[in-house]
Formats: C-alpha cells, structure tokens, sequence
C-alpha cells in the first residue's frame, strides 16, 4: 500500500495537469501527504489527525494559486 500512496499524487498531478517530478512543488506534496493521513487515521480527536489538517488549511492557498 505504501507505494500507491506515495506515488498517488504523482499520479494524479500527470493525469489531471501533465505535471511530473520536480515541477511539484514540495508544499503540493506535503498537501497530499498531510491529506492522506487525516483520513487514514480517521480519529479527530488524534494529534496527528490535528496536525495534519491544519497542515492542509495552511496550504489550501497556496495549493489553489499554484497551478
């Protein structure tokens, strides 16, 4: 599973935007990665799950201008 996970949003930026490698910028991974782990953990009341949402809010933003 680890793989897929790591890779997934590799793959999706290429299918949806043609974007591969090092044109992802590390904010757009940590995105992805901070996304993943709040669902996988799926306990809000987790520090993790904490830590890893506001990770997502403070990069919506720049997530929405990037592309």
């Amino acid at each position: 599973m680890r793989p897929y996970l790591e890779g997934y949003f590799d793959m999706y930026w290429d299918l949806h935007l043609g974007i591969k490698g090092d044109a992802i910028p590390e904010r757009v991974r940590q995105f992805g990665k901070s996304f993943n782990t709040v669902f996988a953990y799926r306990d809000p009341t987790q520090k993790i799950v904490y830590e890893n949402y506001m990770t997502v809010r403070s990069n919506l933003s720049f997530l929405k201008g990037w592309y």
